[in-house]
């Protein structure tokens, strides 16, 4: 177990200040959070690419306010600055921030990370998504500069939110969390939800390996029969001395019966 600083600071230079005195002490990660001060992603590009020795993380982006397409621009591009050492945390934020100041509905926020998550995780892989959700669309290709997709934890605390980072999301971010409830609570609920997912993705893998050797079965067959009836028209010309045009005439008369 790996122990982490949280932390937030007002302006890039204190920042990184903070990340230097962490990595100086021996910690192995900085978490910020995304509230009303800096932009998170902008100051962890800026002052973490002066500290290299430390891992920084984003405890958490609200996922309302920036569609998942452009939330994936801008992790990859900060991701690259700083030579892979981003944790991306994202959340739900809360109602009254969402609706009382944003304007936007809090409506099925389950639904909607969910639907988040399956804009973001293949734009941060391969750059491109094509996906229709009930909340939130994503269609089209990004390029920013090139960076490996950054992990991508999800703040979760009921266990709906819970199976969701477990399925489509490589972790969590608690918060204000004892140990009994991770113990009895937030670590079984997601392991279980990884681990179905895990075994689903397999299964899906070994029937989508069974139906490409079931194609390479039919058009092996296809190539066979087509080498058969080849074969025969040489034989018939070669062996028997029957003209060829007639040869072709009468094969194409018996495959239209």
């Amino acid at each position: 177990m790996d122990i982490a600083v949280f932390g937030f600071d007002p302006t890039v230079d204190a920042l990184e200040n903070s990340l230097r005195e962490a990595a100086e002490q021996g910690f192995p990660s900085f978490w910020m959070p995304q509230i009303f001060g800096m932009d998170a992603l902008t100051a962890i590009a800026v002052a973490a690419k002066n500290v290299p020795n430390i891992r920084v993380g984003t405890s958490v982006i609200p996922t309302y306010p920036r569609h998942p397409m452009v939330l994936a621009q801008q992790a990859l591009t900060t991701q690259s600055v700083i030579g892979g050492r981003l944790e991306l945390g994202i959340g739900l934020s809360h109602q009254p921030v969402v609706e009382g100041m944003w304007g936007i509905s809090f409506d099925k926020p389950v639904r909607h990370m969910s639907d988040y998550l399956s804009i973001l995780t293949p734009l941060l892989n391969d750059r491109r998504v094509s996906f229709k959700g009930e909340s939130i669309i994503g269609r089209g290709e990004i390029t920013p500069p090139p960076a490996d997709a950054p992990p991508v934890l999800v703040a979760a605390l009921g266990p709906q939110m819970l199976r969701l980072a477990g399925r489509l999301a490589d972790g969590t971010i608690t918060w204000m969390t004892g140990p009994e409830t991770i113990r009895t609570l937030t670590a079984p609920t997601i392991s279980e939800a990884a681990e179905k997912a895990a075994q689903v993705e397999a299964e899906e893998k070994a029937a989508q390996e069974a139906d490409q050797e079931k194609q390479k079965i039919v058009v092996k067959a296809s190539m066979t029969g087509a080498e058969k009836l080849v074969a025969d028209v040489e034989k018939r010309v070669t062996e028997n001395h029957e003209d060829l045009e007639k040869v072709v005439k009468s094969l194409e008369s018996e495959l239209a019966e």
